[in-house]
């Protein structure tokens, strides 16, 4: 109604006016120069607001992961140490986590966006050392939406917010993740390929074990296993593997997987393997001897791969394509063959 207009119309005129009348201003824009990430020489350097420069092996430098399922950031994390880097996984999230990314975006943006914003600035204004130069692990795409904007927006609110040694470590789907060498896109595909089967292994024990505690305990006894073998560089990956596969497969269960009712968990690849998004969604159908599988997150990485092969139709480096190729056959047959020892378990079910 143009009553309604005119009411809003005349608000503003009259909040101009007052400030006028006031004299008050904006604050001037205080110069500020944020933290960067620049790839050289098979490495990364960190160069600081105050233009200084270090290798990212500075013990002073913290790669965060951000939190998309307990498993893949943890073992991510793990990987990254075993290529000699100082990083951290960003904690599960929580209610108060939600609350601090909707207070710091206008709440219209999708979860994954809020949720890693928050895991970020939780970190650094609580959890933060002294002196830590924080370059925080944000893979790219290409697009409009999602995840291509994700470092646009997250780089203009460490702007706008002046955060002082905070940089985004963002590698791109585009060029298959190149930035990496061969054996340290190994280790990270070793982490996330045993984070898809642990998940799924995980969630079978809510539901097959007689004493679901018991095996529980023995899981994250042998988990820590497979953290320190790629902390390790991934040497003695396939023992820990082969030792959790074995202590799993004594465990006494109510009836075999392959009786287990099974649900598919599939949708946006970040809400549906992080926790304070679904766990309440798994829990609530074990409860109903239902087994949830999630969609693993491997299938994003296959493809990205097979795109830079095969479909881009822009000018690509042949070898960009050569290297997507072997990255393929490479984590095809890691993936054989940790999942074929797991499988040995009795609480998964191999798909190859």
């Amino acid at each position: 109604a143009d009553a309604g207009i005119n009411t809003r119309v005349e608000a503003f005129l009259d909040i101009i006016q007052r400030y006028i009348t006031l004299g008050i201003k904006d604050p001037e824009e205080q110069p500020f120069t944020p933290a960067s990430v620049k790839e050289m020489d098979g490495d990364w350097l960190y160069k600081d607001s105050d233009g200084n420069e270090c290798s990212f092996h500075d013990p002073s430098v913290k790669i965060l992961v951000p939190s998309m399922g307990h498993f893949t950031a943890d073992l991510s994390a793990a990987a990254f140490r075993g290529m000699g880097y100082n990083a951290e996984p960003i904690r599960i999230a929580d209610f108060p986590t939600l609350m601090l990314g909707r207070a710091n975006t206008s709440c219209k943006e999708c979860i994954p966006l809020i949720l890693t914003t928050a895991g970020l600035l939780d970190y650094v204004q609580t959890r933060r050392k002294p002196g830590e130069k924080v370059a925080f692990f944000m893979p790219g795409a290409t697009g409009s939406c999602r995840l291509a904007q994700y470092t646009t927006f997250q780089r203009k609110l460490i702007n706008k917010k002046h955060l002082r040694e905070v940089a985004l470590f963002n590698l791109q789907s585009e060029d298959s993740y190149k930035g990496m060498s061969v054996p340290q896109q190994i280790l990270v595909m070793k982490a996330i390929i045993a984070a898809d089967t642990l998940d799924e292994i995980r969630n079978a024990i809510l539901v097959l074990p007689e004493d679901k505690d018991e095996a529980m305990r023995v899981f994250e006894n042998y988990y820590k296993g497979i953290v320190e073998s790629l902390e390790n560089g991934g040497k003695g990956f396939y023992k820990a593997v082969k030792k959790m596969s074995k202590a799993l497969s004594e465990l006494k269960l109510r009836f075999p997987i392959e009786e287990a009712k099974k649900v598919l968990l599939d949708g946006e690849i970040y809400v549906r393997k992080d926790e304070f998004t679904t766990q309440g969604l798994v829990k609530r159908l074990a409860k109903k001897d239902i087994k949830t599988v999630r969609a693993p997150l491997m299938e994003w990485i296959m493809f990205i791969s097979y795109n830079a092969s095969f479909l881009q139709r822009r000018k690509v480096y042949a070898s960009v394509k050569l290297t997507a190729l072997i990255q393929s056959w490479i984590i095809h047959n890691l993936e054989k063959s940790t999942k074929k020892q797991l499988g040995k378990s009795g609480l998964y079910e191999p798909c190859l």
